[in-house]
């Protein structure tokens, strides 16, 4: 983790949501491209000799940001492994859950996370945030609202969203 966050510095200046095109650029990304895929949501390939992330264009922009920054994951973790940057990964359910932990810290940083003030209009508290909200701090990263709420939830350790009923 400590590794996906020394690279949050290549966003800083800029505000969100964040373009991973920085991030891309290190790690020799040639391209990211949109096309149907089944049944995965995004992958990397080689195309001309160059590395290239394709997501699944059945989904919304909201979800190719986040499975960009997913298969980012996985290139940060096969370099922390000693792996081969592109080695091909195999579906381990312990290295997705890190993949996604990673990418979740690409798009949406932890120092951005602080910006969340009412300068900004998307105050809030961790223990009462409503679904509203939510969608609101969700779209203001470019990111679909599971994967706000997992980054609140799960990575921070914020209170389960409350359901409006």
């Amino acid at each position: 983790m400590e590794t996906a966050r020394s690279f949050s510095h290549l966003l800083k200046g800029q505000n969100p949501p964040f373009s991973l095109a920085p991030i891309l650029n290190h790690f020799g990304i040639y391209e990211v491209r949109t096309r149907i895929l089944y049944p995965e949501l995004a992958r990397i390939i080689f195309y001309g000799g160059h590395p290239i992330i394709e997501v699944n264009s059945l989904f919304s922009e909201e979800n190719h940001r986040f499975s960009v920054g997913h298969e980012l994951g996985h290139v940060i973790l096969n370099e922390a492994n000693g792996k081969d940057r592109f080695a091909i990964s195999c579906d381990i359910k312990e290295e997705e859950e890190k993949a996604d932990i990673i990418g979740r810290e690409l798009v949406i940083p932890s120092w951005a996370v602080s910006f969340l003030t009412p300068r900004n209009g998307l105050q809030f508290q961790k223990a009462s945030m409503s679904s509203h909200t939510l969608k609101n701090v969700a779209r203001y990263f470019g990111v679909g609202a599971k994967v706000m709420r997992d980054r609140l939830v799960k990575d921070f350790g914020w209170y389960e969203i409350p359901n409006k009923k």
